[in-house]
């Protein structure tokens, strides 16, 4: 008498099991290998996507500055412009000011004694009118140092009431051409 063993405990059936087994591992691995794949593709076209991207963004960045090397040359080069054209115009002034204030005062000396005293004060109001505008280019020059740091600006105290009957007497001729009167009080 022979005991055979049941169906599923036969050498045949474990073979296929054991087949089955590896079958499905090798499915399974396959199908992680394939997702596996697919995500690395997708993150590969994530990154070239972020790699266009940013040589977008590189080549954006590179013409704006470029764009703000180019204005800020033709910045220097105005600012230059500028201040050449300011020491040229400045010089060029100081030539018919000097002779302004020299017949200024040569007419104030010369005809003192014939002029009236409205006609006097007139006369000084040119002479100061010129020495205002000696001052104002000079300034302008003096500006121009500054900018160019060769020069300090010394700080001290100002006559107020020279200053004040300075800007009246300038101002004196243009007001009373409008009717209007000046005056400092105090």
């Amino acid at each position: 008498f022979v005991v055979l063993p049941a169906w599923w405990q036969t050498a045949t059936v474990r073979l296929l099991a054991l087949l089955a087994a590896v079958v499905l591992f090798v499915t399974g691995l396959r199908w992680r290998l394939a997702r596996s794949d697919r995500r690395t593709r997708e993150l590969e076209r994530q990154i070239a996507e972020r790699t266009d991207d940013l040589a977008r963004y590189a080549q954006a960045l590179a013409e704006h500055l470029q764009a703000v090397d180019g204005a800020s040359e033709r910045m220097r080069r105005g600012a230059q412009a500028r201040r050449e054209m300011f020491a040229r115009t400045s010089h060029e002034l100081r030539t018919p000011l000097t002779a302004i204030l020299g017949f200024s005062e040569l007419l104030e000396r010369s005809l003192a004694e014939r002029l009236a005293g409205r006609e006097r004060r007139y006369l000084a109001n040119v002479r100061d009118g010129g020495e205002h505008l000696l001052r104002l280019v000079n300034n302008l020059l003096d500006q121009l140092k500054l900018e160019s740091g060769r020069m300090e600006v010394p700080s001290g105290q100002v006559d107020l009431a020279s200053l004040l009957e300075s800007v009246t007497s300038l101002m004196e001729g243009f007001a009373l051409h409008r009717g209007v009167r000046i005056e400092i009080q105090s």
